[in-house]
């Protein structure tokens, strides 16, 4: 009985990830900072991007780092959280951050070229944060979109004229 029921949690798992059908939490709240505030039925989140921009172009770059807030609301951007089907709902919160963000500095000028993240580690030579953020990650991406990583960092390069408002 414990196989079966492991079994139909881990396909659904499976599924989950597979078509990225996790829902995305209300990101539209922020913080006095100006990051993005969301909440799984386990954490509550904050997404900092950290943006710049290309000397003599409108290409912009973000590096996105997301954390669970502690009990005085501050995010903790080194603390992992082993709760893995929580983890499709916070990278739906992430993404979703991501897209607001990209959105808004679309409709100013800005094309977002480049997203940059790291995976934070339980323990040295631990991959598994970064390996599913790689396959979440390449499922979302639109066609023509670089996906690289290097040591723990994961960068997503997307094709010239991108514009997440159309989608």
């Amino acid at each position: 009985m414990f196989i079966f029921i492991t079994m139909i949690k881990l396909a659904n798992i499976l599924k989950e990830i597979g078509d990225a059908t996790s829902t995305a939490p209300d990101t539209s709240k922020k913080s006095k900072w100006g990051r993005t505030l969301f909440k799984t039925d386990k954490n509550d989140y904050e997404v900092q991007i950290d943006k710049s921009v290309e000397p003599n172009t409108n290409k912009m770059t973000y590096e996105v780092s997301f954390g669970v807030l502690n009990q005085w609301g501050a995010a903790s951007f080194l603390t992992t959280v082993g709760d893995y089907k929580n983890m499709f709902k916070v990278m739906a919160g992430v993404v979703n951050a991501i897209k607001r963000e990209a959105v808004e500095d679309q409709k100013a000028g800005y094309e977002v070229k480049k997203i940059g993240f790291s995976a934070v580690k339980e323990s040295e030579g631990d991959s598994r944060r970064k390996d599913f953020y790689m396959a979440y990650v390449k499922k979302l991406m639109p066609a023509g979109s670089e996906v690289t990583e290097t040591g723990d960092k994961v960068e997503v390069t997307l094709p010239d004229g991108y514009r997440f408002s159309d989608k």
